[in-house]
């Protein structure tokens, strides 16, 4: 088992999840903010 592959995948894995997290935020933040007004 090569370590720095299975570190790339969880970091892939990690960044994806993040970044998935962060567009959800996003899109709730903004409807908040149309609907606030």
């Amino acid at each position: 088992m090569d370590d720095r592959k299975l570190i790339s995948e969880m970091t892939d894995e990690f960044w994806g999840v993040s970044t998935e997290i962060n567009f959800i935020s996003m899109v709730h933040w903004s409807g908040n903010l149309q609907t606030s007004e």
